[in-house]
Order: structure tokens, then C-alpha cells, then sequence
């Protein structure tokens, strides 16, 4: 192999100036598990190198959130091969190139696809997304949070813990799939997105600080013209300077809600967005510490099927929606406590970040396992089968 395939629902991350790419689905049924990457260093001409050509079977996966951590990249949930839904934490070593499964514990999502995903300190939030319940599309609209640093219990088990975010504002994200979220200081900022074939054109930020992280609307000068709404896009922040004068949020492409695919280029000016908060980073980069309290097994839901890109259902979880157009963004500082999380804090005594307090705990599986084959609820990835997506 010189160069990966044609293909559609991979995902790539960006370290210094070495490009990641992995998975994705090519010719609209085969799912792919090979990871590439690239140096995109002026001094030399790009060459793609294969790093792991095929993965295990749980590996082939499309439209799934991942993000590059401690030389390793993590990946959750996506849609599977007989278009199942995995409910997955894996791990694909950069300096072994090798695959496992990572134990996950906690209030963590329910197996989906299309969800918006970005890494913040040493945590990967996660943003809504697609699934399938009950012979139903259902569009999401939770926001999660993972750590990355694993927690180790009296017996030496490592788990990784997710918590449910607890945020606040009015309006707030209806439910969506195939929006997309990226960092920039101490706020995230989330576009596009769809549900029921709708597509939203509303910029959102949300404001991470002490108590709730709050919801907004980013708004501008309606005169001006602002990009149409979409799915599957990209969006991301260009730094221009260390204190984050001048940096810009830059969207391209993705697919506009009558199907036609979409080649524009649209860049906003964050300016305006206040700096980073450093206590904000310095807590979300800390470790968990360490417990011995007993779990339970996780209590997501996997099935299969998917008929549109974006979801076709009504929205699960409360939201609520604006018809507000994007724009230039206006930012907050400070950090986070306790009540960032939702509902009754952890069962079990764990010293979390402030914000990030999981509201349960709860095992799921050992590390370096494959996938279960098929599975009705719980935590695994359902492989009944379903009318192929029109990805």
C-alpha cells in the first residue's frame, strides 16, 4: 500500500506536522481498520506510511469520534460492520501499532454515530450523536465527558471513567448528529449538525466555568452572510499567535440538508474569545486517584441500524434549538467544580477534577479484548442487522 483508499466517515488527527488517519468505510459497505499517517513538513514531500494495514475485526468502524493522547489514539463508539452501533472504548498504540479494548466505567454513551468530539486537557468530550433503540433513530443530545488518565483500584485494574457534563442556558443544542466541536481556550464551539433531516446554521459555545458550563448562541450581524447549515463537515481553530489574538475558527465543506455536497470555506475571527483560563487546563489535565469501591456493569443500550447520515427520529434528552445564525464568538474564563456533572455524584470515593465528578461508577469490560459478536444490551456492540445507511 503507497496511500490509503478512497473513502468517507474516517477520521484524522493532527500532532505537530504528522497527520493520523484511520478507518472509515469505502465503496458504502466495506469498513476499513487501517491507520496511515503522514508528515506534512515542507522540507520533505508528504509520503503516506501504513502503520497497521488491518485491524481486528472490532477496529473496522466508521463515523466515530477519536482523539490522540499519551502516543495513542482513542476511539468510541462509530458505526460496525452488519451496521451495528459500538458501545467501545479502544486504544490504538503509536509506538507498538497495536489494538485493544480500554475498560471503561461510569455514566458513559450509549453505542452511536455522528457524534461531535474534541479533546480538552486530558479529557475527550463527546457531543450527541446518532442511534438506533427500539427500531427508532434517536438523535442525542448528552454531553460527556472521559478522561483519559486511567483510574487504578486497590486491586492494580485500570479503568477509564466517563462522566455526564451538567450544563446550563437557554437556548441549548437540540439534539444532533454529525455536528462538529472544537476547543479554543476555555470555550468550545460546536456548528452544524442535523435531526430529522434538518440542518441546523447556529454557532454554540459553550463557556466552561466554575458550577455549569453554559450554553450560548454565537451570533453577528445578520446583513452579513454566514455558511449554510450542514453535517459531517470540518471545523477547526488556527492559532495565530499565543495568546490567541487573531485565531480563527475555519469551517469547509460537509453536506447541506438537500444531500448536495458543499465546497465552501468560511473562516470567523475569535479575537474577542478572552484567553485561556490556566486553573481551567491545570484541572483537566489532572489524574484520577484511587478507589476501591466496587462497580456494577454499565447501563448503555447497543442495536443496530441507520438509514440517513444525520438521524431521522425525534431527539432524546432535553434541548433546546435556535434558529440563530453562526458568527464571530465573544468567550468567558474561569474553572469548574463539582456540580459540572449531573444527577448523584459517584458511589464510589474519587478524587476527580473538580468539574468532572462521574455521577456513578460502574465496570465495564477487562482490557485487550475483542469485541462480543453480538450482544442485546450492555455494554459491547450489537451486529443484528439492518437495512444499509445511506452513508
Amino acid at each position: 500500500y503507497d496511500k490509503p483508499c478512497a473513502r468517507a466517515y474516517a477520521r484524522a488527527v493532527l500532532i505537530e506536522d504528522t497527520l493520523y488517519l484511520y478507518g472509515g468505510i469505502a465503496n458504502g459497505f466495506r469498513f476499513l481498520s487501517d491507520v496511515w499517517r503522514v508528515c506534512l513538513s515542507f522540507e520533505n514531500e508528504p509520503r503516506w506510511q501504513c502503520l497497521c494495514p488491518h485491524g481486528p475485526e472490532f477496529a473496522r468502524l466508521a463515523d466515530f469520534s477519536m482523539v490522540l493522547f499519551d502516543d495513542r489514539l482513542v476511539v468510541f463508539g462509530g458505526l460496525g460492520p452488519g451496521y451495528s452501533f459500538s458501545t467501545e472504548l479502544l486504544a490504538f498504540d503509536l509506538k507498538t501499532f497495536h489494538w485493544c479494548v480500554l475498560p471503561q466505567v461510569g455514566h458513559g454513551p450509549s453505542g452511536r454515530r455522528g457524534q461531535a468530539c474534541v479533546r480538552v486537557g486530558s479529557y475527550m468530550i463527546v457531543y450527541g450523536g446518532m442511534s438506533y433503540v427500539d427500531q427508532k433513530h434517536v438523535t442525542h443530545d448528552e454531553l460527556h465527558a472521559l478522561s483519559l488518565v486511567p483510574m487504578r483500584n486497590a486491586l492494580g485494574e485500570e479503568s477509564f471513567i466517563w462522566g455526564r457534563m451538567a450544563v446550563d442556558g437557554d437556548p441549548r443544542p437540540p439534539a444532533l448528529s454529525g455536528a462538529k466541536l472544537v476547543s479554543h481556550g476555555s470555550n468550545l464551539y460546536m456548528y452544524g449538525g442535523g435531526v430529522n433531516k434538518t440542518t441546523l446554521d447556529v454557532l454554540w459555545r459553550l463557556q466552561l466555568r466554575e458550577g455549569l458550563s453554559s450554553w450560548s448562541v454565537v451570533c453577528m450581524d445578520p446583513s452579513k452572510e454566514a455558511p449554510l447549515g450542514r453535517v459531517n463537515h470540518h471545523l477547526v481553530v488556527v492559532k495565530r499567535g499565543d495568546a490567541h489574538d487573531g485565531d480563527l475558527l475555519v469551517l469547509f465543506g460537509g453536506q447541506l440538508e438537500d444531500e448536495t455536497d458543499a465546497g465552501d470555506m468560511w473562516m470567523i475571527s475569535l479575537s474577542d474569545t478572552v484567553q485561556a483560563c490556566s486553573s481551567v487546563l491545570a484541572s483537566l489535565s489532572s489524574s484520577c486517584a484511587s478507589s476501591s469501591a466496587s462497580h456494577s456493569d454499565l447501563s448503555s443500550t447497543s442495536t443496530s441500524g441507520v438509514h440517513s447520515s444525520y438521524g431521522s427520529s425525534s431527539s432524546s434528552g432535553g434541548g433546546g434549538s435556535s434558529s440563530a445564525t453562526a458568527a464571530a464568538a465573544a468567550g468567558g474564563s474561569s474553572s469548574f467544580s463539582s456540580s459540572s456533572f449531573s444527577d448523584s455524584p459517584a458511589s464510589a470515593v474519587i478524587k476527580f477534577p473538580a468539574s468532572l465528578l462521574p455521577r456513578t461508577a460502574a465496570t465495564c469490560r477487562n482490557s485487550c479484548l475483542p469485541l462480543p459478536t453480538h450482544s442485546s444490551s450492555g455494554s459491547g456492540s450489537s451486529s443484528s442487522a439492518s437495512p444499509s445507511p445511506s452513508l
